[in-house]
């Protein structure tokens, strides 16, 4: 009789690789329900806290520039420093304006020496007429009994042409008189401020002591001196730009959101600002405007849709935010880079 060979037997799984296929089945469910709360975690934030990091730091800014052209005589502010409103920043050589100034001071003088000379001449010319009037009235008085006495026989002919020409003389000079009287009064003008070569002279004084008083430039505002090029004996001439002033009294965040981010953005939304030179510290602020138009509108050559060749590029548009909580500690500096998130679920009270 053969003999059977036993079936080998059929491995049966463990308790503990069974409990380890459940572990294993668990982590990735786990996995899979992480990944899903992320994303949906991902899209809500950014639904609702829109983030970009194309967004940089501004502030208003002033490019000072010479009016009048002339050596800087004396420097009193340094590159970079701080300064405040209407402090005296640098002189440029005031001599050729105070010269300048002292010329058209001796001018007005002479202006009015002139109107009193031809207020003068006016006085004058009145008097002369007045005196070819009374001649006039003695010569027209003498002709007329002159001319009886001729008719009469008792005075000659010779002696009527003589009162004749006498009368006739004197109209002329009356006549004479009155044009030097209207042409003396023509060349007086006005008198006084009113007179036109005072005002002349006084505008021409004016204009010297305004150029005289360019050549001492001030701070225009509180802020930081930039770019300063110059020193003492560095000749300037007018409209140069001689530094820029940044204004510290107001910071702000120029943020270009996407086009897709923007319908949830509103003024006065609170915004979380974090800037790249200062990294882990957190600033606030607050939207306070949204441009009209995107980046690409007002570049220097805005893009041309209507060709065949059109391809769509996401838009992005200019978000202005204001800092509420810049720190001295913390300096900002227009142009640097920085990263933004709006919560649009509420709105604060602009400052």
């Amino acid at each position: 009789m053969l003999d059977t060979p036993n079936p080998e037997p059929v491995p049966t799984e463990t308790l503990e690789e069974k409990n380890n296929k459940k572990r294993n089945a668990l982590f990735w469910v786990g996995v899979a329900i992480a990944l899903c709360v992320g994303v949906y975690a991902y899209f809500l934030d950014q639904k609702y806290w829109p983030y970009t990091d194309d967004a940089y730091v501004n502030a208003h800014y002033v490019d000072e520039a010479a009016q009048v052209s002339g050596p800087i005589s004396a420097l009193f502010a340094h590159n970079n420093e701080f300064v405040h409103k209407n402090q005296l920043l640098f002189v440029i050589d005031p001599r050729p304006f105070q010269a300048v100034v002292d010329q058209q001071t001796a001018n007005l003088k002479l202006a009015v020496q002139q109107m009193e000379a031809d207020v003068a001449a006016v006085d004058v010319a009145v008097a002369n007429v007045s005196a070819a009037k009374a001649q006039l009235i003695v010569n027209q008085k003498n002709y007329d009994r002159t001319i009886v006495l001729v008719q009469k026989g008792q005075a000659s002919i010779a002696s009527g042409d003589d009162a004749l020409g006498q009368l006739q003389t004197s109209q002329a000079q009356l006549i004479a008189s009155q044009n030097q009287l209207i042409q003396a009064q023509k060349v007086l003008g006005d008198v006084g401020e009113r007179n036109a070569q005072i005002q002349l002279a006084q505008a021409q004084l004016e204009s010297a002591k305004l150029n005289l008083s360019f050549t001492r430039i001030y701070a225009p505002a509180d802020g930081y001196m930039t770019n300063l090029q110059v020193r003492v004996g560095t000749m300037v001439t007018a409209q140069q730009t001689l530094f820029e002033l940044v204004e510290s009294h107001k910071w702000w965040i120029d943020a270009n959101y996407k086009e897709t981010q923007m319908a949830r953005i509103k003024p006065n939304q609170p915004v979380s600002i974090s800037i790249d030179m200062y990294p882990g510290i957190r600033f606030k602020g607050y939207v306070d405007s949204i441009s009209r138009g995107s980046g690409t509108v007002f570049s220097l050559l805005p893009p041309e849709n209507a060709t065949g060749n059109w391809v769509k590029v996401t838009q992005r548009f200019a978000v202005k935010i204001i800092i509420t909580d810049s720190d001295p500690k913390h300096p900002l500096r227009v142009g640097s880079s920085s990263e933004v998130s709006i919560s649009t679920l509420k709105t604060v009270a602009p400052v």
